[in-house]
Formats: structure tokens, C-alpha cells, sequence
């Protein structure tokens, strides 16, 4: 059987880290979101994917190549951005019979994968979700009666996440389907139209915000085994992965969860709080850091404190550089995000693109965004967002 992944979207609600890298590369854990999904295909015994690439889509096949383990990755170009379902179009000439369909964004088990492939006929996986008014919410028991989008009073808690086993007479079905208000040809249409059999997931994440990863970063972690390297002078508790030639120097204090990558200097006296996850060739000094993810090549070496926040690659925090997580009203933490302002939770820090530099005794307030290329100069305030290639001086 062979696999579809829509990866092709421009990821605008995670800016600013879809400006330098498609959404399906965030990293998750050590490696980006979409190595997760095809080591998930491989286990299934997935033998092809088709990745329909667009936003920044040559990255995808640089990255992944042509071949993943026994999969043959082929690639497929969403010039436009007119939908999933025109998405799933532009793949048709590489498929046939019946095949998967899953977001390239959205975090799926291997357990969910296996049951989908092994459904007799369509199939739609469905999860139980808290806030279901923000997703496709389903009605029906066994088989699909409808998905609404985003009602004000959904009739159940079950919401699409995306993941389908159809056959090839799909894509008839979407070349007759007609663009919603949006002015895309969605895929939700046409599976209404087929109906599949319901199949709930046991563990489903959407990625759609910043925040989300840090929320799925601490599950993973919670499940992973914990790999330790030999320290002295250091104190580790709960589960911690340490990555190969990682060092952890005296008077550091890592609580787990927490997962380091390779090659890192930690210390000395680090505070790495749980939740933590940090890239490779990391530098972490005298600072603290708490339920956070700091990303590949990031230096935090001096007297900084960074929570519930996500640093990009190749930045640099000068010394004193803080990172607010808490609002001093003790109100929700509010971000903007394509132009609207929403309310995300209590505890939420900033979201720092790719090689920013920010000064020393520079102060980041809760819910700031600072886009890639950025430099923030010493001494400054930042309560509002920063744009690619600033200089907040």
C-alpha cells in the first residue's frame, strides 16, 4: 500500500519558524516531524510515499532524499495553494487502489497508522479532543455522516485529524467537488461524500501553533527510556536523554523530562527544568531553563532564564538575556497570529526565529514573536512582535 502526505502548506500561524524551513521539518525530539510520520509508514510496511511538497519544498527533498529506509519517497509539486483536496489532486497519476492520506503536520502513532491500513475499505481516523469547536468535528457512529467545521456547539467531541484510507476513485469524486468560501477545493468534501468507516486514534497532536510543540514535545518525553551518559559533580533526576558526546558539567541540575542532543555543553551550574528539549551543539551556561526547546547550533551561556518558549537555530542570548513567561497581571499570555490576537495560557513565553541575536540584559516579554535574522540590542524591552531582519535598537 502507498502513502500521500500534504506537506505543501506555507505554515503561517507557526511564523516565525516557517520562514526558514517547510512546517513538516520542525523538529520533534531530535528530528523533524515528518522523519516521525515515515518512520511511522515504515513500520506499517508503507513500500511508497508520495510527499506533495510547495512552501519551501526543495528543503523536504534535500533533507529526506529518495529513499527512507525500505520506502521509495517520491515528490510531487503544489505550485498553488488551492487546498488539501487540490493537494491530493496533483498526486493522482502516482497512485492507485487503495492508499493513505495524512497531514504532513500532524503527529500520528504507529498504532493509528496500523489500524487505518488494515481497515477493510475507507477509513477515516478520528480523535477525542477538549475544545472540538476549533477543529472538523464528526457526526456518525460507525460510518461518516458529516464533518462541521469549527460549529459554536459541536454535537460531539470527535474531530477529523486529517489521516484517511481512500481509494482511487477519490480523486473523481474531488474534480466535481466545487471551492468552498475560501476559495479552495477542500478534501473534507469529497471524504463526506464516501463515508468511511470511523476509527478512533489512540494518540493524535495537530501541530498547528508554536505552543502545540511544546505540549507534544512533554508527551514523547514522558514515554521515552531515559539514556544517561556518566557524570560527576551533577545531579539527574527522572527521565533524561542525553545525546553521544554531550557534555554535562559540574553543579548542573537536569529534572526530567528532559531530552539533549549531540555534542552540547550543559553547565556548569545549569538549571534545566522539565519539559526541556535541546538541539545538537547546544551551549548551555550558568542560565535556567524551563519546559522550552531550544533549537540546533543555540547558545543560552550566561546568567539567562528562558521559559515555556521555543529558540530557533544559530541564536545567541547575551548575558542577562531573559525570556518572560508569566504576565506581570498574572492574565493568559496573549500572541498574535495572522493579524488576531488570541489568549493561549497562563505560563507561555516567546517564539524566536532562526539566527537571532538578542543583547545583554535584553527582556522578552510573554507572548513576543521575533522573526528570523532578527537582532535585538542590549538593553531592550521587547512587548511586541519583531519582524525578519529587524533591528530593535
Amino acid at each position: 500500500m502507498d502513502a500521500v502526505i500534504l506537506a505543501a502548506g506555507k505554515g503561517e500561524r507557526l511564523r516565525p519558524f516557517t520562514e526558514t524551513r517547510p512546517k513538516p521539518m520542525m523538529p520533534v525530539l531530535g528530528k523533524p516531524q515528518l522523519v516521525w510520520t515515515l518512520e511511522t509508514l515504515e513500520k506499517a510496511e508503507i513500500k511508497k510515499v508520495i510527499i506533495v511538497i510547495g512552501w519551501l519544498g526543495e528543503k523536504i527533498k534535500n533533507e529526506i532524499g529518495n529513499q527512507f529506509g525500505k520506502i521509495k519517497i517520491e515528490y510531487v509539486w503544489q505550485k498553488e495553494q488551492k487546498g488539501t483536496g487540490h493537494a491530493l489532486l496533483v498526486a493522482e497519476d502516482m497512485v492507485s487502489n487503495e492508499f493513505l492520506v495524512l497531514m504532513g503536520d500532524d503527529f500520528y502513532s504507529c498504532e493509528d497508522i496500523l489500524s487505518l491500513t488494515n481497515e477493510n475499505g475507507n477509513a477515516i481516523l478520528v480523535s477525542e479532543v477538549e475544545n472540538p469547536e476549533n477543529f472538523g468535528v464528526v457526526v456518525g457512529k460507525n460510518k461518516l455522516e458529516d464533518i462541521i467545521e469549527k460549529p459554536k456547539n459541536p454535537p460531539t467531541n470527535l474531530v477529523n485529524t486529517g489521516a484517511y484510507k481512500v481509494d482511487e476513485g477519490i480523486f473523481e469524486i474531488l474534480k466535481k467537488i466545487k471551492p468552498s468560501s475560501r476559495g479552495e477545493i477542500e478534501l473534507t468534501d469529497a471524504i463526506k461524500i464516501v463515508k468511511p468507516k470511523i476509527i478512533k486514534a489512540s494518540f493524535w497532536r495537530p501541530l498547528t501553533f508554536p505552543w502545540d510543540y511544546l505540549e507534544l514535545s512533554k508527551s514523547l518525553m514522558e514515554k521515552m527510556p531515559s539514556k544517561k551518559i556518566h557524570l560527576t559533580n551533577a545531579y539527574v533526576k527522572g527521565k533524561v536523554w542525553i545525546g553521544e558526546g554531550t557534555k554535562i558539567l559540574e553543579g548542573t541540575v537536569i529534572e526530567g523530562p528532559v531530552f539533549i542532543g549531540k555534542n552540547c555543553k550543559i553547565g556548569p551550574n545549569a538549571y534545566i527544568r522539565p519539559g526541556t528539549v535541546i538541539g545538537d551543539n547546544c551551549h548551555i551556561g550558568t542560565s535556567e531553563i524551563k519546559a522550552s526547546i531550544i533549537m540546533n547550533n543555540t547558545n543560552v551561556p550566561h546568567f539567562n532564564y528562558v521559559g515555556d518558549s521555543i529558540i530557533g537555530e544559530n541564536c545567541n542570548l547575551g548575558a542577562g538575556a531573559k525570556i518572560a513567561n508569566l504576565r506581570f497581571d498574572d492574565k493568559p499570555v496573549r500572541v498574535k497570529i495572522r493579524g488576531k490576537t488570541i489568549e493561549v495560557r497562563r505560563k507561555l513565553g516567546a517564539f524566536i526565529g532562526d539566527n537571532v541575536k538578542i543583547g545583554i540584559n535584553a527582556s522578552i516579554l510573554p507572548g513576543a514573536k521575533i522573526g528570523s535574522n532578527s537582532w535585538i540590542w542590549p538593553g531592550k524591552i521587547v512587548s511586541e512582535d519583531v519582524s525578519s531582519g529587524a533591528r530593535l535598537v
